[in-house]
């Protein structure tokens, strides 16, 4: 009798070992560093001078909110004008090294426009640079109009991510 409770003993012991090392180990995305997470949230224009390029007075209204997370940092926007400016959605490819409070250079998909990013100190204020340059063939003669650098200057809407 002796020797079948020690066995049951070992048994217990053995089954908790196996139990222990059967855990969970994959990471909580929540808590991972994401690439890109810092440009989470939703960003608005506050003033019309806010934007500055040829077609800026189309997006007195804009807005953009960004997504970042494991896979993606997708974006959908609105208030805003030409979407050959700024398409309605998309993503941003990032690098994991990327330091946007130093200003880290992001490639816009769907239209492959690389654009340089630079997030405040604070956080609160987001700056984003690129150019258009589709060429002056148009059927309907609007592109021409759109050429040129462009530069918005967004606040976060509530707080931050």
């Amino acid at each position: 009798m002796k020797m079948i409770n020690v066995l049951r003993a070992y048994m217990g012991i053995l089954v908790l070992t196996f139990a222990a090392a059967c855990g969970d180990n994959t990471p909580d995305p929540a808590t991972e560093d994401v690439p890109g997470q810092d440009l989470s949230g939703t960003w608005a224009v506050s003033e019309a001078t806010d934007v500055t390029g040829p077609a800026a007075d189309q997006f007195t209204s804009f807005s953009i909110t960004i997504t970042a997370n494991a896979s993606a940092v997708s974006y959908t926007t609105s208030g805003g004008g030409d979407p050959l400016v700024f398409p309605e959605q998309g993503t941003f490819i990032v690098e994991a090294t990327d330091n946007f409070e130093e200003s880290a250079e992001v490639l816009r998909e769907p239209d492959n426009v690389p654009i340089t990013v630079r997030l405040s100190e604070g956080g609160d204020v987001i700056d984003m640079t690129f150019t258009i340059d589709i060429g002056t063939t148009a059927s309907n003669g609007r592109v021409a109009g759109i050429n040129g650098e462009y530069n918005f200057t967004l606040t976060r809407q509530g707080s931050a991510n």
